[in-house]
């Protein structure tokens, strides 16, 4: 969370804070009263924690538009639109679990990308017509909780020496950074990068990525960068399971290192 306040901080966008320990019903109420004093005619709900109960009744004490964001198609909604962004996903998986009638967008054409990445989509598949394997860059999202970034690092350090680069990106969030900095300061062909500003200007100078299933996957997809992709948390399944059968990265059949 506190790499959320970082950024937003960073950007100068204000944000309001619930409790964690509250229930759902608890929760909606702090937050339609915090939404009925800035009176905005849009949320936008990306939660995996929240279903139709709680949407239902923000909704129906409020005059606000309700945006799901999901990729799971496991619970069921209640709100004006949805939107899914995983690969293959389609309209039907989450037409059985709406409770009133929504605009449903699903597919990758959705997919929500800052624009530093369409800006660099040009530029890095031209870079891609002559490839060469020289900068390997490990990430697993901002915070790494199952520090799998650490583990991976110890594997590749015991590899005979290689002619490779490694650049690992952290968020500010890993607790394991100091870990990380000392396994690292004994291996000339490894760095860490931390909360760089630009994550497209690092990525244009990689040639392949091993990292995680989640959001980073299409930013790697926009900028044509080979990919091996591990899972690391149960939303992943369904995403790593398309990439993998229609070629567009490697998965391993083990997703732990």
């Amino acid at each position: 969370k506190s790499n959320h306040k970082y950024l937003l901080n960073d950007e100068k966008i204000h944000f309001y804070e619930i409790e964690e320990q509250l229930d759902l019903e608890n929760d909606s109420k702090e937050t339609l009263k915090i939404v009925q004093n800035l009176n905005p005619d849009i949320l936008v709900i990306d939660s995996y924690a929240i279903e139709s109960k709680w949407e239902r009744y923000v909704y129906t004490n409020s005059n606000l538009k309700l945006v799901v964001i999901d990729d799971l198609a496991n619970r069921k909604h209640y709100c004006d639109l949805l939107i899914d962004q995983s690969f293959l996903r389609e309209k039907i998986d989450y037409i059985p679990l709406m409770e009133k009638d929504a605009q449903i967008f699903c597919f990758i054409e959705y997919a929500m990308l800052r624009e530093e990445f369409s800006k660099a989509r040009a530029i890095s598949l031209k870079k891609r017509k002559k490839f060469k394997l020289k900068r390997i860059l490990i990430n697993f999202g901002g915070t790494d909780p199952n520090n799998v970034t650490l583990s991976l690092v110890k594997k590749l350090s015991e590899m005979p020496k290689a002619k490779y680069k490694f650049s690992i990106l952290v968020g500010i969030n890993y607790k394991e950074k100091k870990a990380l900095n000392d396994a690292v300061m004994s291996l000339p062909n490894f760095e860490v990068v931390a909360n760089p500003k630009s994550v497209s200007n690092l990525l244009l100078n990689t040639d392949l990525v091993i990292g995680a299933g989640g959001t980073s996957a299409w930013e790697r997809c926009c900028l044509g960068i080979p990919s091996f992709l591990l899972k690391i948390a149960d939303n992943q399944t369904f995403i790593l399971e398309k990439f993998n059968e229609y070629e567009l990265a490697f998965v391993p059949p083990v997703s732990n290192t």
